[in-house]
């Protein structure tokens, strides 16, 4: 089986001018025929006109897009309806032998040439196709405003989540500075206590002092 070296970007571009859902019957028996093992084509059979565009992809992977055009014509001629001819009553048909009449002439003129009815039918197609290419065209671009919104959204929840980040930081910081605090205010209220107790040892050394001056004082003075 033969691949086509269509890039996944060509082949959108070629199923969005190809599209057209009226002939995604005629695209599907064509994949049927080129790649009868495509695991999809069960699914696609039930309802190929909804499935367009996904056969229209397929199928360019493994048909060029000129086959898939002609495909189409050839299907579209070969169902559209032969025209009938009305039947002239042998008596009233003119005389051969007078020369008066052209049967031949008359019949050219009173039938479309079958060329003429495949232009028109190629062009009715191909209006179809150009009518078609918008709709995918507004689905892309409803897609990429989509896409848009969504990552003004992410921007939005990435800075409200970075303004979540430096309020932490900052009640971080200012415990921090708390705990600081409690530790000065703790090493203040050791030294203060050592302070009053070198004080309270001051005055009972000063206080034990003033005994032992008192006692000599007894001591030494006459009877």
């Amino acid at each position: 089986m033969k691949y086509f070296d269509y890039s996944p970007k060509e082949r959108i571009r070629l199923t969005r001018s190809l599209s057209n859902p009226e002939a995604g019957a005629i695209d599907l028996q064509l994949l049927s025929k080129l790649q009868p093992s495509h695991s999809q084509l069960s699914v696609w059979s039930l309802n190929p006109k909804r499935y367009a565009d996904d056969i229209l992809f397929s199928l360019l992977e493994v048909a060029p897009a000129e086959e898939i055009r002609l495909n189409r014509r050839a299907c579209s001629v070969a169902n559209q309806p032969k025209p009938e001819t009305d039947k002239v009553p042998a008596e009233s048909a003119p005389d051969q032998t007078d020369g008066t009449a052209n049967p031949t002439a008359e019949d050219s003129k009173a039938e479309p040439s079958p060329e003429v009815e495949e232009d028109g039918e190629t062009q009715g197609q191909e209006l179809h196709e150009t009518q078609t290419v918008a709709d995918p065209k507004e689905a892309e671009q409803r897609a990429q405003d989509a896409e848009k919104r969504a990552d003004e959204a992410e921007e939005r929840a990435d800075e409200a989540e970075g303004r979540a980040d430096e309020a932490e930081e900052r009640a971080d910081e200012a415990e921090e500075r708390a705990d600081e605090a409690e530790e000065r205010a703790d090493e203040a209220e050791e030294r203060a206590d050592e302070a009053e107790e070198r004080a309270a040892a001051a005055e009972a050394a000063l206080a034990d002092s003033k005994k032992k001056a008192a006692s000599r004082k007894k001591t030494n003075t006459p009877a």
